[in-house]
């Protein structure tokens, strides 16, 4: 029993470690949004992406554009009114380290 209640409270630790980027008390700023077209969901998210990181650079400087290092990441895919075409909408805080 005591080997279990070792191994939670290292798991619970863990989980801990790998919080939101505003948890350790880095710089973030306000949220940001971009969207884009692809053919497939995968390349309209990818390019969503990229779009974002794009706008989080000019506002923020490139520290902050990082989408995988963002607090509160969204993406958000429809089709489009043809059918043809996936619309992705990206929403993030972009933060930056400051360590």
């Amino acid at each position: 029993m005591r080997h279990m209640s070792f191994l939670a409270a290292g798991a619970t630790a863990f989980v801990m470690m790998i919080g939101p980027a505003a948890a350790f008390g880095d710089r973030c700023y306000g949220p940001l949004s971009a969207s884009a077209d692809g053919s497939s969901m995968r390349s309209a998210t990818a390019h969503a992406q990229r779009h974002w990181q794009r706008a989080a650079a000019k506002r923020n400087g490139a520290a902050a554009s990082n989408w995988y290092y963002s607090a509160d990441r969204r993406v958000d895919c429809t089709w489009n009114a043809s059918g043809t075409h996936f619309k992705c909408a990206t929403t993030a805080t972009p933060c930056a380290r400051v360590r």
